[in-house]
Formats: structure tokens, C-alpha cells, sequence
């Protein structure tokens, strides 16, 4: 391992070594320092100075000076008064204490790191610098300061030795140099090879060195070459003239006026690059430096170097149309002029939008801002953000860009040839298209762009009115895009949405990449408005009005007219107010009317009456519907005392007989939601049944609760044994209480029970009709009494054919006892026979449910 301290021995052997070296390294700053103490020599450990460092008198070995502080060797004396390190403070005697802290700490891992010591007269730390290695310190640097004077202004920079002092941002063009006060040299910008403090004094030439010109300009001809004289005035001479860039200057060598003349002139110019012009950046700044080589005296000129360009303005098809023309750095020309120059390059009906930099990455100038002014500059355009410089090469071809065509790609829905402009109320130009509203099919546009620099800049833009109505498609790779009239089923375009018949909205196609701008019209066509009056026919032969009379509709003659239910199915009460809570569907089969001259029309399920059906925007149309309304309704029962058991109930509480609904049954059959049954002495109880569902299901759940509400006693001849058992036909006189089941569930849950612990009730209240989803039948259905599946077993032969099952088997909301319920059968199908049996509640394998629901009456 490399030790970074000797051994004493070897400290005391070098002392007399070290006194000579103090005065061979004097810097610029004074005298060598002396050292009574020990020395490291350079040999043993390595800094920026040379001969080592020197020691304190702090005893353990270092031997030094007196006065506990440490003067190193090799220059200027600097006095270190202590160190700060780890938290702990070392005097400068304690230099080998620290080193040796520092290679011995292992949280301190290799690298380049400082250390703050205080230096006699200083009033803040320095920073030492310290190399560490794996072998431990191998370098310790000692910061140096500098004082520097300029023109009476003291400023002050700390260096290493090892890289030397740099003053190039203190030192001006006719300063002469640095002047050290120490040894009295003159130095330039880099002061190298200094140890210890120095001090500096800023020294000015004393001779004067002009120039004829400030900028140089480099032409695209290199046979031009343009000079800059520059006059030496004063000094000694003789004088050297250097180009700080070579690349790109060259000088010659100054001469004499005369003999013994005090003048001298040189030239300086741009140098010839191999046969081909000079490139660089616009406005380059660089410098030659004039030196009086009998004093070193220097004075540095600077110049601004400038490009010539030469351009050319090629056609659409890449042949030159202008130049190519010379134009200095920063001169411009006017694009728009030369649009307009070279109108006769350019096809009827298209126009010039941009130029473009033919060069590879070069830059499109649009047209479409108001400054088109083009500055040659190979910098950012500062005068014209828009048209920008920046250009890649110093011969320019600037090529004409078109702008792009518009045609319909599918031309079946164009108004007019894709030659024809259309001029609407903002005297904007651009196609014209028709998109045709309240037809059956959505009519849609193809629009082909085609001619355009790169389809991705093409962007369509509704107006902010077309938005509301038009779909505008992304542009495809093939340069098109559609439009279609939006179809939001939430948000449908009416007919009163469009302000006027062959309303026109606007649409903006946009191609950034040239700022070219087409406009296309899409107008939206509105049918005229024509009236209609809707009647049916009811049972005495009255024309009854279907809702409101000269309603509006939108329809062109010839095309079918659909009056908002969107099927042959016509919901009569949500067409005809007078018709209150009527909303069975009848089935229109046509319609009939009369046109003009008492002509006769006769229409299917949706009229398409033709213009000479319609006089003055007007029709008038009578239903023709399967059933017949005025059949139907003189079929209904008038009043809630006509019906009888056996009648077939509709959804809209309307009863028909059996042998209406027999004949009706393919269009009626949708809408029953049951049988009348009727019970009571008098038969005056109607209740409906629905048809039978199939459903087995528990009583209860097995919770069996004794709910008295639901308990029924049954009078008669009991022949049961184990459970009680009821003729029906000529065992059972009365049931008590003799009720409905209506009220069946809400006895259940007012007894704390929860329904969906029975199943038979909580089926019935959660039943609805097939097909039936609102109005009176859609919720209300009850589990039956015993007294109400009595009364379907004896009027079993005037329910319809498969209404109610073979042999049915009924399940009712009366309970026996806590365990056990009452069921009833029909073995034979005959009215007036079966059995009434108690039966557990638990048992559900015979058990077949069938709602019930009260009467809901519905006169025609």
C-alpha cells in the first residue's frame, strides 16, 4: 500500500534540500517562504508544489516553524492556519494527522473531494482539493488566489496550480496582457504554472489597429473574394496579423507604408474552400488578432461574416420560372408578387398557397398569412414568424405549391359538376352537395381531395352550425371523407331543425401543411310539410278521429308515411285522447281516403300517397283494422255487469266473449292476461285467472307459522282420516270466512313474516302477464282463496280450451292449521267434482299455482 505520510527519518533528511528549493520556485506573487520545520518532498508524497508542504512545530514528529502554522514551499508564501474535517479541526502543524484521517475513513470512498482550511488573511475557508484513491491520498492541492487590477477595479479568483488561471472573460480586445507584480512578465488570458497567491495589473496596448469593413461576405461565386484592409498605427513593430478562425479567414503579412513609417497594412478575406463556396452560420462572429512582436503587445478585431444566396423559383413541375438570382444575407423578396408573376404557370381554377425549400428537410412558406415577405437567412426569420428562414443550403429553389381539388367520389348525391362554384351568403367558394333528410335510407357524400402534399395535414371543419347535424369521417389514406347527416336516436334532427328547404351548411378543409383552405356546401334538403287526418270508424258508424286532426307530418309525395309508431301496430290510445286508458294495439291493416276530384285512395299499412293524391298539402285517411274497431268494441261487454264467467280479459280491461276471441284470436291472443271467474250466491264476485302457468311451488319455506289471518274453516262431510278431507261435489256448505285472497299477503306480512320465505306468494306478486309490462295487469295478482279455487272447479267448462290444465290441482292462500294448508282438485275435469285436503305446507310436488287479480273494468 502507498503511504501518503513518511517516516521522520526521512523528514529530517530532506530539510536542508528544502531550504534551497524555497528561493528556485518564486512565483509572481513575491519571494520563496521559508521553512524551519520539516518538508515533504514531492518524491514522497505528490501536490501541486513541488517541494512538499512544510511542518509545524506541534511536536510527534513533524518538526517546522514556530507559531503553529505551516508554510508551503515553492512560491509565494501561503500561510494555512487550520483544516476542518470529519466534524474535527486540525491545525496546520496537524497536516500528516489529517492526511492520515483521510485515508484511514472508510464512509469516505475514492474520488476527488475539498476540504475547508483558512489561509492567514483571509476572511471566509478555501477549498483544498484532495485526490483519494484505494491506496489512500495521493494528491492534496491548496487553492491559490489571485488579485487582478483593471482600470482600478481590484477583483479576486481562487485557482488550482494544476490548471492554471484563466482570465479570458476579464481581458479586453487592446489590453496588452497581465502584468505580475511578482516577477514583472507580461501573460495572456491563461496564466498557467502559478503557485501561491499572485497578484495581476491589466496592461493596454499602446498601439492602434483599424479596419475598413465590418462584415465579410462570402458569394456563391468563388472567384469573388471580399477584403478588409486593416491599418497599424504606433508601436514598434514589426507586427503579425492572425485570423483567430483560419477555417474561414486568411490575413496577409503587414507591410510598411514606408520605410520607417510607423503604418502598416495588412488584408485580411475569406478563404477559398477547394473551388467551392464558403459555408457558415449568418452573422458568424470571429476575430484576428494584430501582435507587436517586440513586446508581445496585442489588439483583437472582430467581424461579422455574412452569406450571399442565390435562388431560383421553379413552376409546379419543377422547371425554373425565375432565376437563379444573387441576393445578400437578410435581403428578401415577395412571395406574393411572384404568386402573381407566375399566374400564367398556374391551371384555371387553382391557385398558388405555398412555396417550398426543394432542399432535403427544407421549409414550406405558406401564402395564407398576411406578411409575404421572405428574409434569406439561414437563421430563425425574427422579422416574419410565419415564413421563417432557416434555410439548408445557399442555393435555394423555392418550387410553387397548388392546392388541392375537390370531387365528389360518389357523385350521385352532387348537385351540380364538380366545375360549377357556389357562392352562399358569405361569398365563400367551394363545391356544393345535397344530403336528403326523411328518407328511408341515410344518404351520405364521399368527398376526394386529391393534389395535396401529405393527406395527414387535411383537416374538414364543420361550421359551428353544420356541427350540430353533420358527421364529418376521418380523412382515409386515399385522400376522401364522408359526411352524413348525424343519427343520434337521443338527439333525432326533426324537421323544424332544418331553417329552410335547401338550407346550406358550411364545411372547411384545411391542409396545414400548406395552409391551403377549400370550402364545400352540404345542403340538407327539406321535404315541403304536408297535413294529415287520421279517423277509425267506431261501432255505430261514426268517424271517429285517431288523435289530432291536420297534424303535421314530412313526407315527399310518393314515399311511404310513417306516423311515429315505426310498425304496422298503431297504439290507438296514444294516438286518440278521447280514448282514455285504451291502449290494446289493433292491428291496421290499410288505409282509405280521398284525393282530389273525390278520387278514392287506398293505401297499405303505410300510406305512399303521390302528389296528385295530395290537394293544398292535405289528407285525410280512415284505418282499416284487423279486427275491425267498430266489430271489436260492439263485441266488448258494455258494462262490468254483462260480464260473465268464461269472458276473455285484455290487457286494457276490455272483456270479450269466447266466441269473439275465438274468432280473433291471431291478432288478440297477445293481450289477454286472463279468464272472469265469477263466485258468490249471486255470481256478483268476478274475479280474472290467469292462464295456467305451470309453476310448483312451496307453500312456505318451512318456517310453518301459524298465521290466523289465513286460517279458513270448511263446513260439510268431512271423510278424511288422518287430514280432512272434502267432497266437493256433495261435502262442502260454507268456508269461513268466505274472502278473496287479496289481501292474502298483506295478512302475511302484517303477521312479521318475509314473503320470500313463501314462494306460492311471492310468485303471484311478482307475476306478470306474457308480454304484458305496464297498466292495470301488470302487477296486483294474489295467491286464491279456497273459496276462490272452489269457484274456478265449478265453472271449470267455461274456461276456454287450455286455459286452465287437465285434472287441475290448485294451491290457495288458506291455511289449516300452523303445518298444513288448503288445496284443491279436479280429478275428472268436471265442473262441481273433486276434493278439498288439508295438505303440508312443505309439499309442493302436486301443487300448481295460479294467480289471481281482481276485476279491472274497462267500457269500450
Amino acid at each position: 500500500m502507498k503511504h501518503s505520510l513518511v517516516p521522520a527519518a526521512k523528514i529530517i533528511s530532506v530539510i536542508s534540500i528544502s531550504i534551497l528549493l524555497i528561493l528556485f520556485f518564486a512565483t509572481c506573487g513575491g519571494g520563496g517562504g521559508g521553512a524551519a520545520g520539516a518538508s515533504i518532498p514531492a518524491s514522497e508524497y505528490t501536490t501541486h508544489n513541488a517541494t512538499g508542504y512544510g511542518g509545524g512545530s506541534s511536536g510527534g514528529g513533524n518538526g517546522g516553524n514556530s507559531g503553529g502554522s505551516v508554510t508551503l514551499q515553492g512560491g509565494t508564501p501561503l500561510t494555512v492556519i487550520s483544516y476542518s474535517y470529519g466534524g474535527n479541526t486540525y491545525t496546520a502543524a496537524q497536516i500528516n494527522d489529517l492526511i492520515a484521517a483521510i485515508t484511514n475513513d472508510g464512509s469516505r470512498p475514492a474520488g476527488v473531494f475539498t476540504v475547508d482550511f483558512m489561509a492567514a488573511g483571509d476572511t471566509g475557508p478555501r477549498q483544498a482539493r484532495v485526490t483519494k484513491t484505494s491506496q489512500g491520498v495521493e494528491k492534496f492541492e491548496h487553492q491559490y488566489k489571485a488579485t487582478c487590477t483593471n482600470n482600478g477595479t481590484v477583483s479576486t479568483f481562487f485557482f488550482y496550480a494544476d490548471e492554471g488561471l484563466n482570465l479570458a472573460s476579464q481581458t479586453t480586445s487592446n489590453m496588452a496582457g497581465w502584468r505580475c507584480s511578482g516577477n514583472n512578465q507580461l501573460y495572456g488570458s491563461f496564466i498557467p504554472g502559478m503557485q501561491g497567491d499572485i497578484t495581476l495589473n491589466a496592461e493596454f496596448v499602446s498601439f492602434t489597429a483599424t479596419k475598413s469593413k465590418t462584415d465579410l461576405t462570402a458569394s456563391t461565386d468563388t472567384s469573388v473574394v471580399d477584403t478588409a484592409t486593416i491599418t497599424i498605427t504606433g508601436g514598434i513593430g514589426p507586427f503579425t496579423v492572425t485570423p483567430n478562425d483560419s477555417t474561414f479567414l486568411q490575413a496577409t503579412t503587414p507591410v510598411e507604408d514606408s520605410p520607417g513609417s510607423t503604418i502598416y497594412t495588412s488584408s485580411i478575406s475569406i478563404k477559398e474552400q477547394s473551388g467551392s463556396f464558403v459555408w457558415f452560420d449568418d452573422d458568424k462572429s470571429t476575430s484576428v488578432t494584430v501582435t507587436d512582436t517586440s513586446n508581445g503587445e496585442t489588439s483583437i478585431l472582430n467581424f461579422t461574416l455574412k452569406n450571399k444566396y442565390s435562388y431560383q423559383i421553379l413552376k409546379p413541375d419543377n422547371t425554373v420560372a425565375i432565376g437563379p438570382t444573387d441576393i445578400d444575407q437578410d435581403g428578401t423578396i415577395d412571395l406574393d408578387q411572384i404568386k402573381t408573376n407566375m399566374s400564367s404557370y398556374v391551371p384555371d381554377g387553382r391557385e398558388i398557397v405555398a412555396f417550398k425549400d426543394e432542399a432535403v428537410g427544407g421549409k414550406m412558406f405558406n401564402l395564407s398569412g398576411s406578411d409575404k415577405t421572405l428574409k434569406f437567412n439561414s437563421e430563425n426569420d425574427t422579422e416574419n414568424t410565419a415564413n421563417t428562414g432557416n434555410f439548408k443550403s445557399r442555393n435555394v429553389s423555392l418550387k410553387a405549391i397548388l392546392d388541392f381539388t375537390i370531387s365528389a367520389k360518389d357523385a350521385t348525391y352532387a348537385s351540380w359538376s364538380d366545375a360549377t362554384l357556389y357562392t352562399n351568403t358569405s361569398n365563400q367558394t367551394g363545391m356544393k352537395y345535397t344530403l336528403e333528410k326523411y328518407s328511408n335510407t341515410t344518404k351520405q357524400v364521399y368527398i376526394n381531395l386529391s393534389d395535396y402534399s401529405d393527406y395527414t395535414n387535411i383537416t374538414p371543419t364543420p361550421s359551428s352550425g353544420a356541427s350540430n347535424y353533420l358527421n364529418i369521417g376521418s380523412v382515409s389514406s386515399s385522400g376522401s371523407f364522408s359526411v352524413t347527416l348525424k343519427n343520434d336516436p337521443n338527439y333525432p334532427i326533426t324537421h323544424t331543425d332544418i331553417p329552410f328547404p335547401g338550407y346550406t351548411y358550411t364545411i372547411t378543409i384545411t391542409d396545414s401543411g400548406t395552409g391551403a383552405v377549400k370550402y364545400i356546401h352540404i345542403l340538407v334538403a327539406r321535404p315541403a310539410e304536408y297535413t294529415y287526418s287520421l279517423y277509425y270508424i267506431n261501432a255505430a258508424g261514426t268517424q271517429v278521429p285517431i288523435g289530432t286532426t291536420n297534424q303535421n307530418v314530412v313526407f315527399t309525395p310518393g314515399t311511404q308515411i310513417d306516423f311515429g309508431c315505426n310498425s304496422p301496430i298503431l297504439t290507438m290510445g296514444d294516438l286518440d285522447s278521447s280514448l282514455s286508458g285504451i291502449s290494446a294495439a289493433i292491428q291496421i291493416t290499410g288505409w282509405t281516403g280521398t284525393g282530389p276530384y273525390s278520387n278514392p285512395l287506398s293505401y297499405g299499412a303505410f300510406p305512399n300517397p303521390g302528389a296528385a293524391d295530395c290537394t293544398s298539402n292535405a289528407i285525410t285517411l280512415i284505418a282499416t283494422t284487423s279486427p275491425d274497431i267498430a266489430t271489436l268494441y260492439s263485441n266488448c261487454r258494455a258494462n262490468s255487469n254483462a260480464v260473465v264467467a268464461g269472458d276473455v280479459v285484455l290487457s286494457n280491461g276490455l272483456c270479450v266473449p269466447q266466441s269473439y276471441y275465438n274468432n280473433n284470436t291471431t291478432t288478440l291472443a297477445q293481450y289477454v292476461v286472463g279468464i272472469v271467474c265469477t263466485r258468490g250466491a249471486s255470481n256478483d264476485q268476478k274475479f280474472v285467472v290467469a292462464k295456467n302457468p305451470n309453476q310448483t311451488l312451496n307453500w312456505d319455506s318451512g318456517s310453518h307459522a301459524n298465521i290466523g289471518g289465513l286460517q279458513v274453516t270448511i263446513s260439510g262431510f268431512n271423510n278424511g282420516s288422518d287430514d280432512p278431507m272434502y267432497d266437493i261435489q256433495s261435502g262442502v256448505s260454507s268456508f269461513s270466512p268466505d274472502s278473496s285472497g287479496k289481501d292474502s299477503l298483506s295478512i302475511l306480512e302484517s303477521a312479521g313474516q318475509n314473503v320470500n320465505d313463501y314462494p306460492a306468494f311471492k310468485y303471484c306478486r311478482d307475476y306478470k302477464p306474457t308480454g304484458i309490462t305496464t297498466g292495470y295487469y301488470a302487477s296486483g295478482w294474489y295467491l286464491p282463496s279456497i273459496a276462490e279455487a272452489y269457484a274456478i272447479i265449478q265453472k271449470l267448462d267455461k274456461f276456454p280450451s287450455g286455459h286452465i290444465e287437465d285434472s287441475p290441482w290448485f294451491t290457495t292462500s288458506s291455511q289449516y292449521d300452523s303445518t298444513k294448508y288448503w288445496y284443491a282438485t279436479n280429478g275428472t275435469n268436471n265442473p262441481g267434482t273433486g276434493s278439498i285436503t288439508a295438505k303440508s305446507k312443505n309439499s309442493a310436488s302436486m301443487d300448481h299455482v295460479y294467480p289471481c287479480h281482481e276485476l279491472n273494468f274497462t267500457a269500450p
